[in-house]
């Protein structure tokens, strides 16, 4: 009989098997068709549920993967601390977010990302640039890179397409990394390296065995070597040959220490030049404290060297003059201190050059308002090297170290060198100059044998005071006197007489007249004297004082009285036509008419 029946599966993947005969054939017959029929038939159910079984494995074990591979696929999602993963559709609505992305935008979303659309986060102007960049990643189906700027924060952001079975983009995956750190970090490496391209000074690495790995192009201009010439040379090359060994044993010495090394040191060019360098060498240590590379930073200080040589040279050229000059030569800096003081100096101070050595020197040895003058100009001239005293002889009193004050001429100059102002003067003591100075203005204008005012000096003062009485209007008295009967004196007793005479009336006139007073001996025993600021009336009153004191002298000679009178004559002058010649006549003919009064007496000139 014909089997007919049919095999269906349901979702659940359970079996039902349909068969269909006839009431009386519902027991089979038991023949070999039947056990055959349900042999295959089991046979075939035997089938039916390995294939189920299977199916059933391949199922969960698929199920298990794709839950694994979702969970690496979070996890990894995840495990970035600084990169933000959003999947999103091509309308903008964002699928999945990673916990970075939900962290970062947790102020402005609240309840997660999924859901929200990403042209909400940020500004307008800057979703709406998110929005293009976007299409036009789905358009082309090539990912796109692009930086994010905002709130102190620079973001690398890049949209990555997701195809579909077809290859058309279905959604996009938007990649952002926070490199804010890291672009400051590159910045920083980005300007050290220029700094250290362009700087001046040579700048070289080596590895521990001091084989060059790295030098700027200051190295390979100072030396001649080009950079690929350098690499992986060792530092050897540069020996110039003037240290011994003693000196690179102390150099290498310290660095195996970890310490840093600084000096000079003499190098050599690729063409045989020498080079003079101000050198910092340092070493570099691993974590392990073990030295790695060397880092060396060099001046070139040749051409300093070559003119602190010079300098020196000169110095000593300098030195030796200024120890054989008998003047004093002193420099000073900008601050007023002392740098140089030669040996005259010492000697004229008193003070040695260590103790004056960086010592301020007008405090030291000037005095009074001299110093309260530097005081108040020295800031002027380190500005500008000028100064009152500066290309001028000055003459001064000042301080020896014994507190002693005495003149000195000085003559002072100023000098430019590196950037500030310099002071070198000569100092002269001309204590001996000034005495003698003082001898010869007191010869000049002082009568030898009374010590009063000489003629020409006694005429010059005059016609100053005349001039002054002209300017203020005040009278000026003026007396005429000499001594009576001189010549009898000097033919009876002798000159030394007669000079003994004159130098005591020269004393009673210096009592009896006032310290503004002019007084002066005009010539053999006639002596003349102005009264400023003195009428007539009142210099009659003096000059009969001055009567009275000369007759009172009470000189003697050989035991004897030695009488002594004078007779004076008296004027005043006349306003501003009075002229000295014409006051000192009319007095003098004053004094002619006490002479022929009889002597001893005073006579006031006529109007």
């Amino acid at each position: 009989r014909d089997l007919r029946g049919g095999i269906a599966v349901f979702p659940e993947e359970r079996w039902l098997v349909v068969s269909r005969v006839g009431p009386g054939q519902i027991r089979p017959q038991q023949g070999l068709l039947f056990f055959g029929m349900t042999g295959g038939l089991l046979a075939l159910l035997a089938v039916f549920s390995w294939t189920w079984a299977q199916a059933r494995t391949r199922r969960d074990q698929a199920l298990a993967d794709l839950r694994g591979s979702e969970e690496s696929a979070r996890a990894i999602l995840n495990a970035p601390q600084d990169a933000a993963f959003l999947l999103f559709g091509l309308d903008g609505r964002i699928l999945s977010a990673n916990s970075v992305a939900e962290e970062r935008f947790r102020g402005q979303f609240e309840g997660g990302l999924a859901g929200r659309s990403l042209w909400e986060l940020g500004t307008s102007k800057l979703a709406e640039e998110r929005r293009k960049l976007a299409e036009l990643c789905a358009r082309t189906g090539e990912a796109l890179r692009f930086d994010d700027k905002r709130q102190g924060l620079v973001l690398d952001n890049t949209f990555y397409p997701v195809r579909g079975a077809e290859g058309q983009t279905r959604q996009v995956v938007l990649f952002s990394r926070d490199v804010t750190a890291e672009r400051k970090a590159h910045e920083r490496l980005l300007t050290l390296s220029r700094a250290v391209e362009q700087s001046p000074a040579i700048i070289i690495i080596t590895n521990a065995r001091g084989e060059v790995g790295y030098a700027n192009p200051s190295f390979t201009q100072k030396y001649g070597y080009s950079l690929d010439e350098a690499l992986g040379r060792n530092l050897r090359m540069l020996k110039s040959g003037r240290h011994d060994e003693a000196f690179y044993k102390d150099l290498w010495g310290t660095l195996a220490e970890g310490r840093d090394w600084t000096g000079e040191i003499c190098n050599r060019t690729k063409d045989g030049r020498e080079i003079w360098e101000k050198a910092s060498i340092s070493p570099v240590l691993d974590d392990t404290g073990q030295v790695t590379h060397y880092v060396a930073v060099k001046e070139d200080i040749t051409e300093q060297r070559l003119a602190l040589q010079a300098l020196a040279e000169n110095e000593e050229k300098i030195r030796a003059m200024s120890e054989a000059s008998q003047d004093g030569l002193i420099m000073i800096d900008d601050e007023g201190r002392v740098v140089f003081w030669n040996r005259s100096a010492e000697t004229i101070f008193g003070y040695s050059r260590e103790e004056m050595q960086g010592k301020p020197l007008h405090a030291v040895v000037a005095i009074g308002e001299d110093s309260d003058k530097a005081a108040k100009a020295f800031p002027g001239f380190a500005q500008s090297g000028e100064g009152a005293a500066v290309g001028i002889v000055t003459e001064l009193v000042t301080r020896r170290k014994d507190g002693a004050t005495f003149p000195v001429e000085l003559s002072l100059g100023s000098f430019r060198h590196q950037g500030r102002w310099w002071a070198v003067g000569t100092v002269r003591d001309v204590t001996e100059r000034k005495r003698a100075e003082a001898l010869l203005l007191e010869l000049a204008t002082t009568d030898g044998l009374t010590g009063l005012n000489n003629r020409r000096h006694f005429l010059e003062r005059g016609q100053a005071e005349l001039g002054r009485s002209r300017r203020t209007g005040a009278p000026v008295g003026c007396l005429m006197f000499d001594v009576d009967h001189f010549k009898k004196v000097n033919d009876t007793h002798g000159h030394d007489v007669g000079d003994a005479v004159l130098r005591a009336l020269a004393l009673a006139a210096r009592g009896s007249l006032r310290d503004i007073d002019l007084l002066g001996r005009m010539g053999g025993e006639e002596f003349g004297a102005l009264l400023p600021e003195t009428g007539l009336a009142d210099a009659l009153l003096v000059a009969e004082r001055l009567r009275a004191a000369v007759a009172a002298m009470g000189l003697t000679h050989a035991g004897a009285p030695l009488a002594v009178t004078i007779s004076l004559g008296v004027a005043c002058a006349l306003g501003e036509g009075e002229t000295l010649d014409n006051l000192l006549k009319r007095a003098d003919g004053a004094l002619y008419e006490a002479k022929q009064a009889g002597r001893n007496r005073v006579v006031a000139a006529r109007a």
